[in-house]
Parts: C-alpha cells; sequence; structure tokens
C-alpha cells in the first residue's frame, strides 16, 4: 500500500503538470539491470535502490539515505528514529512501560526494518522502558507458523504491554493473533502500527491506532525532484514528509497505576481548549500541586505545562485535517490566547506552522 500510494503521488504530480511521460513499474524483486540496456530511461524513482542503475540516470530514492554508489541520486527522507520516537513515547505516556517491536525476517535488504529496531532498542533505553524484539526467521515466516509465532509472542508479554507493529500489516497480523488467543486490545496489549493505511486500520478490530508520513505526499515532491533534474537544474529543494500520530482504538487506554496522575491526565484531555492552571489539575486530581509536578516528572519524563500543550496541540492536529475552520478559531478553540502565540506553539512542537501543517495533510498533496 505504500509503494501505491506514492505511485498514486507521482502520477498527480504528472496530470498536474501535464507531462509526456510514460511510466514503466518493476517490482524489486524482479528488477533486471538489462532493462537499461534494452529499453532507453530518463529517469528513476524507487522505493528501494535498484542495483545496476547507469549513474547517469537521474534517481529519486524514497527510503530515505543517499544511495553512495549512483551518484546523481536524490533523497525523500524518511526518519525512521522520529517515526520509532512518536511510537514510544505515545506508549509511555499511556502507561506501558513493557514494549515490544514486532516485524518481518531480518533480512539486509529490508532496511528500513533495521533502522527502526536500531532506534527502538535505543530509545527504549533512553526511556527506562522494558523492550523486547519478535522478529521470525525466514523458514517461519513462509510457513504457516508464523501465526502461531505471534500467538506464542503475545500470550508471553507481561500485562499491561504495548506493542509496536514495523508497519500497519504486521499490526493486523498481531491483531489477529490477539483474537485467536484471547488477549484483550487495548486492555492487555496495546497495539500500532506505522503507515496509516486507512482501510486497515479503520476495519481492523479494535480500529488501529498508527503513525501517517504521507507517502502519496512523497510521490509528488519526488516527481517533481526528478521533473526538475530532467530540466537539467542544479540545485534540488529537499523534502521532508511530516508525521502525525493518528490514535484510534487499539491504544485509547491509560495504563498508569497512579490513579492521581490517571485523573489529571484525563482532566487535561478533556479540559484542552480552557484555560487550565496545574492548580486546577492538581485539586480535581485530589493532590497537591507539588504532589502533581513531581508525578509528571518522574512518571511521564514531562511537567504539567507540557502535557497540556501537547493535549492542545493534539486537538488544534485534528482540526487542522478539516479545512472549514480558520487559524483564529482553532487557536481559540484550542486554549490558545491568539493566532501568534498558536503559531509559535505549534511550529515549536511539530517543527512547521499550522497551515503548512495543514497544507501537508490534506488529501490532494498539490
Amino acid at each position: 500500500m505504500f509503494a501505491r500510494n506514492v505511485v498514486r503521488g507521482v502520477l498527480n504530480y504528472k496530470s498536474t503538470h501535464q507531462l509526456p511521460w510514460q511510466i514503466h513499474l518493476v517490482e524489486q524483486t524482479s528488477f533486471d539491470p538489462k532493462l537499461f540496456v534494452r529499453q532507453k530511461y530518463d529517469g528513476v524513482i524507487g522505493i528501494l535502490p535498484p542495483q545496476g542503475v547507469p549513474a547517469k540516470i537521474p534517481f529519486i530514492h524514497i527510503t530515505g539515505q543517499r544511495v553512495e554508489h549512483h551518484p546523481g541520486s536524490f533523497c525523500i527522507e524518511q526518519d525512521n528514529e522520529a517515526v520509532i520516537r512518536i511510537a514510544v513515547d505515545h506508549l509511555w505516556r499511556k502507561g506501558y512501560r513493557n514494549l515490544s517491536l514486532f516485524g518481518y525476517p531480518r533480512l539486509a535488504v529490508l532496511r528500513w526494518q533495521e533502522e527502526r529496531i536500531e532506534a527502538f532498542t535505543r530509545i527504549c533505553t533512553e526511556y527506562g522502558a522494558t523492550s523486547s524484539l519478535f522478529f521470525p526467521s525466514r523458514r517461519i515466516e513462509q510457513s504457516g507458523r508464523k501465526h502461531q509465532f505471534l500467538e506464542q509472542a503475545l500470550t508471553s508479554l507481561p500485562n499491561p504491554s504495548g506493542v509496536i507493529a514495523v508497519n500497519d500489516f504486521k499490526a493486523l497480523d498481531i491483531l489477529e493473533a490477539a483474537k485467536r488467543s484471547g488477549v484483550r486490545i487495548p486492555e492487555q496489549i496495546a497495539v500500532m502500527g506505522i503507515d496509516n493505511d486507512e482501510m486497515l486500520c479503520s476495519l481492523s478490530v479494535p480500529p488501529l491506532t498508527s503513525i501517517e508520513h504521507f507517502p502519496e505526499k512523497k510521490g509528488y515532491h519526488a516527481a517533481g525532484m526528478l521533473d526538475a533534474l530532467l530540466q537539467g537544474k542544479k540545485e534540488i529543494r529537499p523534502f521532508a514528509a511530516s508525521l502525525q500520530l493518528i490514535e484510534r482504538g487499539s491504544t485509547n487506554l491509560l495504563v498508569h497505576e497512579n490513579r492521581q496522575l490517571l485523573t489529571a491526565l484525563e482532566y487535561i484531555r478533556c479540559h484542552a481548549g480552557t484555560a487550565l492552571r496545574t492548580q486546577d489539575i492538581a485539586q480535581n486530581a485530589g493532590a497537591s500541586r507539588a504532589t502533581i509536578e513531581r508525578m509528571f516528572r518522574t512518571e511521564l519524563r514531562s511537567t504539567v505545562n507540557k502535557e497540556v500543550t501537547a493535549a492542545r496541540i493534539a486537538m488544534a492536529k485534528q482540526k487542522l485535517s478539516k479545512p472549514d475552520a480558520s487559524l483564529k478559531e482553532i487557536a481559540e478553540q484550542c486554549g490558545f490566547q491568539n493566532v501568534h502565540y498558536f503559531t509559535t506553539v505549534f511550529k515549536k512542537s511539530a517543527g512547521i506552522s499550522p497551515g503548512a501543517y495543514r497544507t501537508s495533510v490534506v488529501k490532494d498533496p498539490a
């Protein structure tokens, strides 16, 4: 589905700019360097870096690492560390301290998966979370035993645990295995994927939390970069797609053992659009201000103000995904004093302005 959405973005660019491109789709597994002998190609957009692409042919690499053996290559960055950090941080804030990463057999060609494994291990250590990895052998994955592998892995995890799948397809396998083995989601195990395939995420039971990194947008900009290279331009503007956590039912539960902390977090979530004060949050939780502030520092690696801001930013992102409200209205609805302050805080948190974020999440990548 990722590759399909990338292609959709390329086709969108071709149509928008009325380009006379003839596009030839080649599966990575069936790629043959002799293609460049039998037929003339002007440029390549690749999900994975194909070996054998002549250096004289412009090459746009989608997966985010510069291809050193191909001097004419440019890349659309995929920050796998940032993706995993969002996932770990999300589960940590929910109260999950036992975290696992599930994926496919560890093959050299799956460089994106290896990057996510390395980032997961390091970030869990940074957070103080207990981490485990579940990656079947190639023999197990290709046989009928992969489902048994998942069921045994899930039932071996302590409750509660947070599970991150390397993509939505693997997350769907995990949800099916949980159903077969009687593991309750998210009460016992929270599950989240990566890619935000809306069809898979919405049809899964429960609906799947995932991280969106906008592959159609990447395809659109990859086509733009290739178009610029074919026109002889030397200065190519780099592009890094934004990331967005889309929470659904598979992680929609707080599991902190500290009931006062749970109460405080729920109060913040429900009143994010109001003028929240730390004293009011503490009073509602039945604790002193100093106690609440200490809980947030020690158990969330955060502060009350940061959590209030995070709740407001999350609310703003949801509203920005719809074009029917102005930035001024969104700022007011999300508890910000004015548009200028909202823009400043949003850009500091998300890395881009609210307007740029809205542009990045609309369905039409143009």
